[in-house]
């Protein structure tokens, strides 16, 4: 009866954990879906961590471009300011996407086929759009290194497998059957759990680093399976091809929670248990190495899947900054031979109060005035504008027609927009 009673007590305790856990877990994500609804056209408020910004450039170095803004253009026009300013995305995807698009404008000029349809779709939709930014957050992010960052350096751990951690298994199951017949079984199943658990810690130590990036590979294909589930026929083309490439990497996500579980942090009886039974028998280690092998194997379609997510969140993002600017327009190409840049009421986004300009250049100009007058301003104006054309095309103006540039500056280097200094 007593005993009765105690489990009944742990029952009730139980379903109270749960009860708990639950009802935090949809106030989490009610909080989490108005603070991204209410985001919608305000300042992108978004603080970065220490070394979280370090990661933006991982997807961008990893894919080469006909053409991409040096380091000496980008910190003379401020980008990474104008990037911080529009990066509204959700995922870490996301972030390294939109920076990739801002780093490496298009040549042809026009924007891709339903690059444009996409933006103004998800403006005018907020049911659809908040839908998939809500499935883009549960990706989450990398912290202050790109997934690239790990996944590239996986051949560090490239010779070792998980070999001795199966014969490990094996004479587990030799002592464990010689205990019955022998006192010595029980002795040697001893000393192998000794083994195991002085052994497990040392390579653990090795392949921590990758668990972080194999468990963010997991969220983007969960994050994917949501996204897929959306009905959005905006997306019907790149929730297919999600969905063949989740199906490929059936054998990655299986079991996978004997890995990801240990960065859960949640307190779980489960997982406790779970952790003792890794550190003897060394579970985790075994898949986990099976996991490396699975996405060497196909990174081709991790680096995909990674792309059709980054350019998802990253077209939501320039509809949420298009709202935010004061006045935008979709910029024309001048493909002619003779093509000219013509603006009409363009402007610095940087600037709190801006000033319009009207600028209509058939050919080259001297820009002369006394210091501080804007002269520096100015010229960071049109090259910024012709940058965000051929990127996000989206253009801080009015009006906007010109060729396709390839963009070079060398501006002063104490010039400060930001703090109203040139």
């Amino acid at each position: 009866m007593e005993n009765l009673f105690l489990l009944l007590i742990i029952l009730i305790v139980l379903l109270v954990i749960i009860g708990y856990s639950a009802v935090n877990n949809r106030k989490m994500q009610k909080y989490t879906l108005e603070k991204i609804k209410n985001s919608y056209g305000q300042p992108c408020d978004r603080e970065y961590k220490y070394g979280e910004y370090s990661h933006i450039a991982g997807y961008a170095n990893n894919h080469s471009s006909e053409y991409t803004v040096d380091d000496i253009t980008w910190n003379d026009l401020n980008m990474d300011e104008v990037y911080r300013q529009m990066n509204y995305t959700q995922s870490s995807a996301g972030d390294e996407y939109l920076y990739y698009l801002l780093r490496n404008p298009r040549l042809t000029g026009s924007a891709p086929e339903g690059f444009e349809e996409k933006i103004k779709y998800y403006s005018e939709n907020e049911d659809s759009r908040l839908k998939l930014q809500t499935a883009l957050y549960k990706c989450g992010r990398t912290g202050k290194y790109s997934i690239y960052d790990y996944l590239n350096n996986l051949d560090v751990i490239a010779n070792e497998n998980f070999n001795k951690d199966i014969w490990l298994l094996l004479l587990y199951a030799a002592a464990f059957g010689a205990s019955f017949v022998h006192p010595f079984g029980m002795v040697a199943l001893v000393g192998l759990l000794a083994y195991g658990g002085i052994t497990y810690f040392s390579t653990k130590k090795r392949i921590e680093p990758y668990i972080i990036s194999f468990a963010y590979v997991f969220r983007v294909l969960k994050g994917a399976d949501t996204i897929c589930g959306v009905k959005d026929a905006t997306i019907k083309k790149e929730q297919e091809r999600l969905k063949e490439l989740k199906l490929s990497m059936g054998s990655f996500s299986r079991f996978s929670y004997i890995v990801m579980s240990q960065n859960g942090g949640t307190g779980n009886i489960l997982e406790i248990l779970l952790d003792y039974i890794n550190i003897f028998f060394h579970l985790d280690i075994i898949k986990f190495f099976h996991m490396r092998n699975e996405l060497k194997k196909n990174w081709d379609k991790i680096d995909e899947i990674l792309t059709i997510t980054g350019y998802i969140d990253s077209i939501i993002a320039i509809g949420c900054y298009r709202a935010y600017l004061q006045s935008w327009c979709v910029p024309e190409f001048d493909t002619s031979e003779n093509g000219h840049y013509e603006a009409t009421q363009i402007y610095h986004p940087l600037l709190t109060d801006p000033v319009g300009n009207n600028v209509d250049l058939k050919r080259g100009i001297i820009l002369t005035g006394s210091n501080a007058s804007g002269k520096s301003t100015m010229l960071k104006t049109l090259t910024i504008g012709a940058i965000l054309a051929q990127s996000i095309n989206t253009v801080p103006a009015l009006y906007y027609r010109a060729p396709a540039y390839k963009i070079y500056t060398s501006l002063a280097l104490t010039d400060d927009i930001l703090a109203g200094e040139s």
